[in-house]
């Protein structure tokens, strides 16, 4: 019925207006009246709320807002290993964190769905550029995933689809980090990430490949300008930090977990690689000046 309903300019409406005002009541009707009711009407759809209202139990059970939406270890997770192009780790972390995801949107599963993924990927396309993705194609990236989720109709398909978008994300980092590398070098690369919390042996990937351990030392430091044992260490040092910044385990659990031999060793070897003991490490990134 839109087309046969007349449109006249705003203008002329406050004057019909004006007239069937005087019309009723005998009184003029003065147009700031009309501006500022029309505004008014509007600034009541947004609630004027501050900071510290919306911290009152009241106000988040009027918003459906949660009064705590748990640690950050999932998401910081999820990041740090798209930003490494890890392949061999899922979406979020094993380790339960207790996130409570906050209400996107109100009545409306669906949307809140969308929401979600979508604020998802805008994150995991920054970490892929921290992690050595072009900015274009990591945004142009997002955005062809961004309106395949808008295209969605049911819950199960968005998930399921932020699943991809992470894959997606995670395989162009990996592919940018060692796409100089020859097949056998990405395979060691990939049996290291795959293997990172086991004794990874030369031997042993030697003999999943069939190659003498000779063979693909040299070949891994022409690819790489690494010796291969070095880099195992490096992996392991990358994924200690994750776990001191991410988890409140115990330096001996993070040792064991990473399959070192003696919780000395592990720490001789972290401060090699980053200039500070765990401890130290995990009190510098939690520090207020870096929260900030």
């Amino acid at each position: 019925m839109l087309k046969d309903i007349p449109v006249i300019p705003y203008m002329q409406f406050q004057q019909y207006a004006a007239m069937v005002y005087y019309g009723l009541y005998n009184q003029n009707l003065d147009s700031a009246t009309i501006i500022s009711t029309h505004q008014a009407s509007k600034e009541s759809l947004a609630e004027n709320i501050t900071l510290s209202e919306l911290m009152n139990t009241s106000k988040n059970q009027k918003h459906h807002i949660p009064q705590s939406h748990g640690s950050r270890l999932a998401e910081k997770t999820m990041l740090e290993n798209v930003r490494c192009g890890n392949i061999t780790a899922p979406p979020y972390s094993d380790m339960s964190d207790g996130t409570v995801v906050g209400t996107l949107s109100n009545h409306d599963p669906l949307r809140q769905a969308k929401n979600l993924i979508i604020t998802q990927t805008t994150l995991i396309t920054r970490a892929a550029v921290d992690g050595g993705m072009h900015s274009e194609a990591a945004y142009s990236l997002s955005d062809f995933y961004i309106q395949q989720v808008e295209l969605c109709n049911t819950e199960n398909e968005v998930y399921a689809l932020s699943g991809k978008i992470y894959h997606t994300f995670v395989k162009q980092v990996h592919e940018i980090r060692t796409q100089n590398y020859s097949p056998i070098v990405r395979f060691m690369c990939t049996y290291i990430e795959k293997h990172i919390f086991e004794v990874i042996s030369l031997n042993t990937i030697a003999s999943e490949l069939g190659y003498d351990t000779y063979y693909l030392t040299t070949l891994f430091k022409k690819d790489t300008g690494k010796n291969i044992k070095n880099y195992i260490l490096e992996q392991k040092m990358a994924q200690a930090k994750i776990l001191l910044d991410t988890t409140s385990m115990e330096v001996r659990e993070i040792s064991e977990r990473l399959a070192f031999r003696s919780v000395s060793y592990f720490c001789t070897q972290f401060k090699k690689y980053t200039g500070e003991t765990p401890l130290s490490y995990r009190k510098t990134v939690h520090s207020p000046s870096k929260t900030l």
